[in-house]
Parts: structure tokens; C-alpha cells; sequence
């Protein structure tokens, strides 16, 4: 009884010694497979920023776009229908004066509904006036009347 004691203490420290030797190749393996993935994103990540770097020095060595100018010089009014833009009266009673200005001579009296052409001119200032009971402060618009009058309305 003694010997099989023996004998299984035997098998036991074998045992112990073989996953303690099997736990430290493994060990090793995954710290060897560990740094190789540490190696590779780290080379990925360089190759990236090398990558950004050549595509951000080629976005610089390019010519600016040009610049668009954001407001169009003002043209001459055309005489093309799609240009034609109809605006319609929506006082009883509208003044079309010969200037932009509330003190300029009367050209017509225009009735509510009447239509008349936007021709594509608006005054470079605007005038507070007051237009049954409530006030405005708008630019001068010039406009044409079926009677082929050219003026200006507020």
C-alpha cells in the first residue's frame, strides 16, 4: 500500500508539472500573439496617419475654389415672359409716384386688384410710412401698369 501511495503521489506531481509547464508555453504563445497584434495595429494606425497626411498635403496643393459673389450685379430688366413677374394692388387706392419718395409727383392712381410688372428695381433705402393705421418700413418697388406707365410704389 505504501508503493501505490507512492505511485499516486507520483502521478500527481507529474501532473501538476505538466499544466504548469502547458500554462506557461500557452502564456507565451498569447503574449507572442498579443505583441504581433500590437505590432500590426500599430503599423495600420501609421499607415493611416501617413495616408491622412499625403491626402491632407494634397488638398492643400490644390487652387481654392473661386469665390462666387453673393450678391449678382443688378440687369436690366428682360423682356422674356418666364422674367415677367406680376404684382397685384392690395389697397383700395395705391400712389405710383414718378421717384422713389412720398413727395414725388403722382403718375397714377392705381384701384385694389390692378396688375402691374415688377420690373426688377427696388430703392437702396426704405421709408417708414403708415398704410391704414399700421406702419411699415420697406424699400420702394418699380413697376409698370397696363397703361404702360412706369413708376414707383410703396
Amino acid at each position: 500500500m505504501n508503493t501505490t501511495k507512492k505511485n499516486s503521489t507520483l502521478e500527481l506531481l507529474v501532473i501538476a508539472v505538466f499544466i504548469m509547464l502547458f500554462s506557461s508555453w500557452a502564456l507565451s504563445k498569447c503574449s507572442d500573439k498579443k505583441q504581433e497584434l500590437h505590432d500590426k495595429m500599430a503599423a495600420e494606425a501609421s499607415e493611416d496617419r501617413n495616408m491622412d497626411s499625403m491626402q491632407l498635403a494634397a488638398e492643400l496643393a490644390k487652387p481654392p475654389p473661386p469665390k462666387e459673389n453673393p450678391t449678382p450685379p443688378p440687369t436690366q430688366p428682360s423682356t422674356d415672359k418666364e422674367a415677367i413677374t406680376p404684382l397685384f394692388v392690395a389697397l383700395e387706392e395705391l400712389n405710383m409716384r414718378a421717384e422713389p419718395s412720398i413727395n414725388a409727383a403722382l403718375i397714377a392712381k392705381l384701384s385694389l386688384h390692378d396688375e402691374l410688372l415688377f420690373l426688377h428695381e427696388v430703392s437702396d433705402f426704405n421709408n417708414e410710412i403708415t398704410i391704414e393705421g399700421k406702419t411699415y418700413n420697406e424699400p420702394w418697388v418699380k413697376v409698370k401698369n397696363k397703361q404702360g406707365r412706369t413708376g414707383w410704389v410703396y
